[in-house]
């Protein structure tokens, strides 16, 4: 039996100067559930749950700056995190193994930062490491234990002690093929975790990404490898969104397998909070880098290529499809209104003309909750607070969130 190795986190804090302190930690997306960390040879961090049995998680590396009183310092934010046999390793003593695939931890490759008062936090996850490329690194052997630790990030060393890992046989991670986005369950993210100088929550239905200030490139980033959009087969996106900034753009960044990265823009339109929803169409089958399966994805709301203006902006669902139409968004359906949306019970529909057969309300369990002959107006107070779809026979309508 495996003895349960609590991952406990790692840091040390320097003090770089009267009143500015810089802080690195080390922790895991499993949290205090974490049983034992491994590595596995072909560059997975995984949690060894019991004998041969393993779950990939991901190593999160946080830099926290506080410069209290003083300027805030752009130098601290560059962190080396490699794995490196140990230093009394008789063969190969302090030899690199590994390093994070995406390189050296630099504020561009961050997937967080944080200004909050006089506290800088960078924010950096580590999905997937890859041989280091140094003349004097050495391949991993399974079954050998190895070490990682932070340095850098300033003057002088800033390091995270050597702490042990064991290699263990190459992994491949489960993954789904995934083409629809739907922020329907408060808290669910839809992998859409990992956000830069801008505030995300998935609430009421939608995943909502603020900005206090108007700041460069603030965005949202897909970038789990347990799901992909098949890009060879999806080659439009259909974002449906509700944009009370002043941003006049919508742009969706994208790397392909290879690691080549593309994007593409699409104009928004400013709207009140309580317009209905808008859905802007992406043709991404036009960019050569668009092709395999795409697991990392940027949302970007902004005005030009360094300004995302303050204010929130909605986001109901992404959908990508083969061709420029959904097969879910029949033609008869796609000029309907449906209002107000979010409603206390009162639900009016603008034309019914095609509708065939009685409404039907379900919840976002798929099930169907009520039954409503076709009515330009519709009632249901009746039902608890929470998200539900009108459906007719021979299409999916509208997303309606019941107050």
């Amino acid at each position: 039996m495996i003895k349960k190795i609590l991952f406990s986190i790692a840091f040390i804090a320097t003090t770089l100067t009267f009143g500015q302190v810089n802080t690195i930690t080390i922790s895991t997306s499993a949290g205090a559930g974490l049983t034992e960390l491994v590595v596995s040879e072909n560059g997975f961090f995984l949690d060894r749950t019991a004998p041969d049995t393993y779950a990939q998680v991901d190593v999160i590396i946080t830099s926290t700056v506080v410069f209290t009183g003083l300027t805030e310092p752009v130098t601290y934010d560059d962190i080396y995190f490699p794995l490196k046999t140990k230093e009394d390793d008789i063969t190969n003593p302090n030899k690199h193994v590994f390093r994070p695939a995406i390189g050296n931890l630099t504020d561009e490759l961050k997937s967080s930062s944080v200004l909050v008062d006089e506290v800088r936090t960078r924010t950096w996850v580590i999905d997937q490491l890859e041989l280091n490329p140094v003349a004097s690194a050495v391949p991993p052997v399974v079954g050998e234990t190895i070490e990682y630790l932070t340095s850098g990030g300033g003057v002088g060393t800033i390091q995270v002690p050597r702490t042990p890992i064991v290699i263990v046989p190459s992994y491949t991670i489960p993954s789904d093929e995934k083409h629809v986005y739907e922020f329907n369950n408060d808290g669910d993210f839809e992998d859409f975790t990992n956000n830069t100088d801008c505030t995300t929550s998935v609430s009421g239905g939608f995943l909502t990404i603020s900005n206090t200030t108007a700041d460069v490139s603030s965005y949202v980033i897909k970038n789990s490898l347990t799901t992909y959009v098949d890009a060879d087969t999806y080659k439009y996106a259909h974002v449906f969104y509700r944009n009370t900034s002043k941003n006049t753009q919508f742009r969706l960044e994208f790397t392909s397998p290879t690691g080549a990265s593309g994007n593409q823009n699409a104009i928004i339109a400013e709207m009140g909070i309580s317009d209905a929803l808008e859905v802007v169409k992406i043709n991404l089958g036009a960019k050569t880098e668009w092709a395999g399966n795409v697991t990392t994805l940027k949302l970007i709301p902004r005005v030009n290529n360094t300004t995302s203006f303050a204010g929130d902006f909605f986001i109901d669902r992404i959908e990508f499809s083969a061709t420029t139409t959904l097969s879910s968004s029949s033609p008869s359906f796609k000029n309907i209104t449906v209002y107000p949306n979010p409603t206390t019970g009162i639900i009016n529909i603008s034309d019914i003309s095609n509708i065939n057969g009685d409404i039907m309300v379900s919840n976002v369990l798929g099930q169907v909750v009520k039954t409503i002959e076709a009515s330009t107006t519709i009632d249901i107070s009746d039902l608890p607070q929470g998200i539900y779809f009108l459906q007719t026979e021979n299409s999916l309508i509208k997303k309606i969130i019941k107050k």
